[in-house]
């Protein structure tokens, strides 16, 4: 969560994207985030099972 706030700012101070183009990157940041929490997840559960 703290990423995410850290990237929107950065986006807003350091570039002239407008609020949409800002909200959409964040978003896509933020779901790439939730896959690799989800997938290196997974590996932990595989291993504590073996």
């Amino acid at each position: 969560m703290a990423f995410s706030f850290i990237f929107s700012t950065a986006l807003d101070i350091f570039t002239t994207a407008r609020s949409v183009e800002i909200f959409a990157a964040t978003a896509a940041y933020a779901s790439v985030q939730v896959v690799f929490v989800g997938s290196t997840s997974t590996i932990n559960q595989g291993a504590n099972q073996a």
